[in-house]
């Protein structure tokens, strides 16, 4: 049994919480394990951000990431023990590959503030940072200082001892822990809508672990393009409610901008706006809270448009795909089931002479490899 709204936002304290009211079969906005968090998606008209209500405990949220979370499908139950692999095959390669959305953005941003291209000078600090992939690709473009912070005690030893970050560190309470030293990026992917208090988040970051001069880079799930169903996301932002956020915590917003890189092949409705980035820097007190009403109608009917564009999208690569493979099973068929048991030399002859591929022999296996 879903409970009651909560009584204010927890982002801008606003109490014009209304219920969202907006699904999809293919992008669903149910909870996809409500043992974990049982929720309805609300939307708040002072900053335009959508949350599930009620919001989850902070002790089941503690036990959820301290039961399984952190293994991989890898895993094996041997003996009585979990063994699991020291590095994540499936999320490792997409933390990476974040790194696109980071150069592309510097690059874009660097011929208004060419100081925000990082330097072997430059200390970056990745909150969420697991196993430390996208800061090793950081680290490949420009030779910064990193550090990778998580909660996950093995990510952070991978880190430390495989890419070399060693000033790395598991986290205690991401809204005290400091670093010594003040840090040209932080860096937070895939981490901002996990987080119960993002605002007190924000200013930590601000006020204790960003230099003055320093900037914030931050990826989150797109409102407008993934779904609400993921109980462990507790908000959902636009690129107007991430400015908010960005607003009520201290900064000012250098650059929003939406992005689909890397896919997710096993999202039907994949699209070029899954995710949101966005660069901002501490700004001036005068600077730092945006004016203007939130049209609660507006961003409905834009979901609703958004979701309905990408459902026709992935109908469209679905199809694609169906039709190929009855290409191929007819191609299969006619030389595989028909000719070949006529006559094999008749049907390899007719296939050389229209120039078809076959499968190429196998003449080794991974699975043979060691």
């Amino acid at each position: 049994m879903i409970a009651t709204a909560t009584a204010i936002c927890r982002i801008c304290g606003s109490d014009r919480l209304e219920p969202l009211d907006v699904d999809s079969f293919l992008i669903p906005a149910t909870s996809f394990a409500p043992d974990i968090h049982d929720y309805e998606n609300h939307i708040c008209g002072g900053c335009g951000v959508v949350f599930g209500s009620p919001p989850i405990e902070d002790e089941r949220l503690r036990e959820h990431y301290a039961s399984e979370y952190w293994r991989t499908v890898h895993a094996l139950e041997l003996g009585g023990r979990h063994i699991d692999l020291p590095l994540d095959f499936d999320a490792g390669p997409l933390s990476f590959q974040r790194v696109h959305g980071f150069f592309e953005t510097v690059t874009r941003v660097a011929a208004r503030h060419p100081d925000v291209v990082p330097t072997p000078r430059d200390l970056v600090i990745d909150y969420g940072a697991y196993q430390g992939l996208f800061l090793h690709g950081v680290h490949e473009l420009w030779g910064a200082r990193c550090i990778a912070y998580d909660h996950n005690a093995k990510g952070i030893e991978f880190a430390q001892h495989f890419l070399g970050f060693a000033e790395s560190r598991v986290a205690t309470d991401i809204l005290r822990d400091t670093f010594g030293e003040r840090a040209k990026y932080v860096t937070v992917l895939h981490t901002l809508e996990h987080l119960t208090d993002p605002v007190a988040f924000l200013e930590h970051v601000r006020t204790q672990v960003l230099a003055p001069d320093g900037y914030l880079y931050v990826e989150v799930p797109n409102l407008y393009g993934f779904p609400l169903n993921d109980p462990l996301h507790l908000f959902s932002y636009s690129q107007d409610s991430l400015r908010r956020l960005f607003a009520r915590a201290g900064f000012e917003t250098i650059e929003t901008a939406t992005s689909g890189f890397p896919p997710r092949p096993d999202f039907l409705c994949q699209n070029d706006s899954e995710y949101l980035i966005g660069l901002a820097r501490p700004a001036l007190p005068e600077a730092r809270m945006l004016s203007g009403n939130v049209d609660l109608g507006e961003i409905r009917r834009t979901l609703r448009r958004s979701w309905r564009r990408h459902a026709w999208g992935g109908l469209r690569r679905q199809g694609g795909r169906a039709v190929r493979e009855t290409a191929r099973l007819a191609y299969y068929f006619l030389f595989a089931g028909i000719l070949e048991a006529i006559s094999p030399a008749l049907a390899l002859g007719l296939a050389r002479r229209l120039g078809f591929r076959r499968n190429p022999t196998v003449t080794s296996s991974s699975a043979d490899r060691r």
